[in-house]
């Protein structure tokens, strides 16, 4: 008897870490992630959003905008970015390699769209992006990442060493100020 009230404490314990727990957020890739099944992805695949069955959510929407609040990406802006220039660059191995997939729709991983109230880039993130605004001018985005289940999802995104978004914030957007 003795025997079974020393163990008691240890069952129970495993009892309570066995179930999964859930945590739910504001609505990215589905509402809910079952944080028993959580792991860090150290280096996710570069060139494709599917593989072997995996999800593999690797976007952020980008807007920017000057001090007086106007638009940086929108063509109709005479001083806006232009879309033609921007480059990205993802960091593999050590090195800095410049993104372009020929078979893909953007072969650069970047989008520009005017659909909401402020145009956006929409990128294709690695661990660590750089994007290009012309030769010479770059920011670079810091992404981490966690595989759920049947997803490896970007967690968290760091703009220029600043956090900018995390999973609880909702669809990866944010706005930065140039």
């Amino acid at each position: 008897m003795k025997t079974i009230l020393k163990l008691l404490p240890i069952i129970l314990l495993l009892i309570a870490c066995s179930k999964n727990e859930k945590k739910e957020f504001n609505g990215y890739a589905g509402g809910e992630l079952e944080l028993s099944k959580i792991e860090v992805v150290n280096n996710p695949v570069i060139d494709t959003n599917m593989v072997g069955g995996i999800y593999i959510g690797r976007g952020v929407h980008i807007s920017f905008v000057d001090k007086n609040g106007n638009d940086l990406l929108n063509p109709d802006n005479p001083d806006s970015y232009k879309e033609y220039s921007f480059k990205l660059y993802y960091l593999e191995e050590g090195l800095k390699k410049e993104v372009y997939f020929s078979h893909y729709d953007s072969p650069r991983n970047i989008d520009l769209t005017c659909e909401r109230e402020l145009c956006e880039l929409s990128i294709v993130l690695s661990h660590t992006t750089y994007l290009e605004f012309e030769p010479g001018v770059e920011d670079v985005i810091e992404s981490e990442f966690i595989k759920n289940g049947g997803a490896i999802l970007v967690s968290k995104i760091y703009y220029n060493g600043e956090l900018k978004w995390d999973i609880d914030s909702g669809s990866p957007a944010f706005t930065i100020l140039k």
